[in-house]
């Protein structure tokens, strides 16, 4: 990978970590609005009817307090949910109070608001990773992925990042994520070359899920007749290895995002701080870290039960039909060692 520098090296080993002594990564919930209404996003299942303000935004104070209650060190916080990170006013502050605390911080964002004074404003936080959904990078199918936002603003956005990071020699590393759908399924080797071409670090890729929550919200020309394929079964359709070694060639770390998180003792807090065991199930809060003791959620009888089908080698029903590999034996190990 290019310019891997002390401070990336500790990203990328605090992503990889499995001590069953620390939390691998927090991932809490800036906010639930979105600027965007991407075609295949579960977000409209979840806001339902609501009408969602800012006042609604996880709030600086609340932020500190999930972070106060966790009893555990914490490797990484990552600022992601089911909205866009960067519309929360306090997100900022809640980059620098994780730097503070020595805590390895990372976002997920759509991409459309980062113009010149946002890119300058995540440089100055200190931010250690930015990973940027695209999905497209074919201007019409990006358009109409991402309704009302030209695909050349992605790229003005995209050269005055690089740019800004550039000019001030900034350790930020930069992700492309990319979800695998039936339109760019034999594209990767496409979207490394355009990862390349504007200087990304690091390259994800992720199936498609195939748990309900999700497909209700996709079209169906998103995976027409090859749902399972798509989901479960990338390797039949996409030639990993290659991609891999391409990447490789590139100076790009190339990830294809198939594990379970859970099995590094991750947590998902949603805006409203609802504790979850991971992103993928938002909708199964085992209690709420804002309103109870951290050791009343992690105890509670739902995420014993939880657990108890893992230790028994059983799928939770949350987790029936997600595209990530649930590895039994490697959670378990962390689960013995409660």
């Amino acid at each position: 990978m290019r310019n891997l520098t002390p401070k990336k090296m500790r990203l990328l080993s605090a992503m990889q970590n499995k001590d069953k002594n620390k939390f691998g990564c927090i991932w809490i919930e800036p906010t639930l609005r979105c600027n965007a209404n991407c075609r295949m996003c579960l977000r409209k299942e979840l806001v339902g009817n609501r009408h969602l303000s800012p006042e609604d935004d996880l709030s600086f104070e609340d932020f500190k307090k999930i972070i106060s209650k966790i009893p555990y060190p914490i490797l990484r916080i990552h600022l992601q949910g089911n909205g866009e990170p960067f519309l929360n006013k306090d997100i900022f502050e809640m980059i620098k109070y994780c730097v503070s605390k020595n805590i390895v911080v990372g976002i997920t964002s759509n991409g459309t608001l980062i113009n010149e004074d946002m890119s300058k404003k995540i440089i100055d936080s200190g931010l250690d990773f930015l990973g940027i959904s695209i999905d497209a990078i074919d201007k019409e199918f990006y358009e109409e992925l991402r309704p009302g936002y030209p695909f050349k603003s992605l790229l003005n956005n995209l050269e005055t990042l690089m740019s800004v990071k550039s000019k001030t020699k900034a350790e930020l590393l930069v992700a492309m994520y990319v979800v695998v759908t039936e339109h760019n399924k034999n594209d990767l080797d496409r979207f490394l070359t355009f990862a390349h071409q504007f200087g990304f670090d690091g390259f994800v890729y992720q199936p498609l899920s195939c748990k309900p929550i999700f497909t209700e919200s996709y079209d169906k020309d998103f995976y027409n007749d090859n749902i399972d394929i798509l989901t479960h079964r990338l390797g039949e359709i996409i030639d990993i290895k290659k991609i891999q070694s391409y990447a490789e060639s590139l100076g790009i770390y190339g990830i294809p995002a198939e594990e379970c998180v859970m099995r590094w003792k991750d947590l998902y807090v949603t805006f409203d701080g609802y504790v979850t065991p991971c992103c993928f199930i938002p909708a199964t809060p085992m209690g709420n870290i804002l309103t109870q003791d951290f050791d009343e959620v992690w105890n509670s009888r739902r995420f014993k039960e939880f657990k108890q089908k893992i230790l028994e080698h059983k799928l939770p029903e949350q987790c029936k039909g997600c595209p990530r590999e649930l590895d039994f034996d490697e959670v378990i190990k962390v689960l013995d060692n409660e």
